[in-house]
């Protein structure tokens, strides 16, 4: 599969999951099994800023012809850390909800990884 569709389908994914962590975080974290408290919902909303960022800046590079090879880093550092967080707390979370984070989250920095890997800055 060409890199730069691998890269703009995870641009366009990071966009959506921001744009939803940042409009209705209680329901996200209800579907997580978590608590919907102020600083929870801040932080899924954190998350989800941060993710609408890289989402949109390599997007805006994939569509204008310009490098997007740090964006897709920078996106496949953020779901690496992301699954680390998730392996780290994978006992609280269950074993189903710690698979299905893991999956999400480690997919798209292998994918991410092996996207950047292929792009020429």
């Amino acid at each position: 599969m060409d890199s730069h569709y691998v890269a703009r389908l995870l641009a366009i994914g990071r966009i959506l999951a921001g744009i939803a962590m940042l409009a209705v975080p209680g329901p996200l974290l209800a579907a997580a099994g978590m608590v919907s408290t102020g600083r929870n919902r801040l932080l899924v909303r954190m998350v989800g800023g941060r993710d609408l960022v890289l989402g949109v800046g390599a997007f805006q590079a994939l569509a204008s012809g310009r490098a997007p090879g740090p964006w897709v880093r920078a996106g496949a550092v953020a779901d690496t850390v992301d699954a680390v967080a998730i392996l780290s707390t994978a006992d609280e979370l269950g074993p189903a909800k710690a698979a299905a984070g893991l999956a999400v989250a480690g997919g798209a920095a292998v994918a991410g990884a092996r996207a950047a890997a292929d792009i020429t800055d």
